[in-house]
């Protein structure tokens, strides 16, 4: 299934809270991307150099956009329900995916921070970053989103 029918049914999910939802969107975005490391790294590598084409530009800015309207929804559902303040939800879910991204995009840095041998398999390095990016996730988002965090803009 596509990101986005995963979004849209977690969405759809009532029996979830807004904070379980953003810990499956966690969930599902790390191991979407550590399962499919190839893939992301073309990915990532065809959008920083501002896409060679067009066609693949307009379709990729399309599938992050269907998911941002997804993820929003998330957002907002947990504002209207007083537990998450108001935030820059662009802004958010580039943190989610840039720093998931600075860890998948250079192996030898990650092994370090991970105190892993660089040679080490991919199994075992996927599950131990897998477990870092989740837990330090899940708590970025919970300190961000909180209401109790709430800052008065001055």
């Amino acid at each position: 299934m596509y990101a986005y029918g995963i979004l849209e049914e977690l969405n759809k999910n009532e029996s979830l809270s807004p904070w379980d939802k953003i810990d499956r969107l966690v969930e599902f975005y790390v191991d979407r991307i550590l399962n499919n490391l190839p893939f992301h790294n073309i990915m990532y590598q065809e959008s920083a150099t501002n896409y060679r084409s067009d066609e693949i530009k307009n379709k990729v800015i399309t599938i992050k956009m269907r998911n941002l309207d997804q993820i929003t929804k998330i957002i907002a559902d947990g504002q209207q329900k007083k537990l998450f303040r108001q935030v820059d939800i662009p802004m958010t879910v580039g943190t989610i995916m840039g720093t998931i991204s600075s860890y998948t995009q250079s192996r030898s840095y990650s092994c370090l921070i991970l105190a892993l041998q660089e040679n080490v398999n991919d199994e075992t390095y996927r599950q131990r970053l897998a477990v870092r990016l989740k837990s330090h996730l899940k708590q970025l988002l919970r300190a961000h989103l909180d209401i109790r965090n709430e800052v008065d803009p001055q």
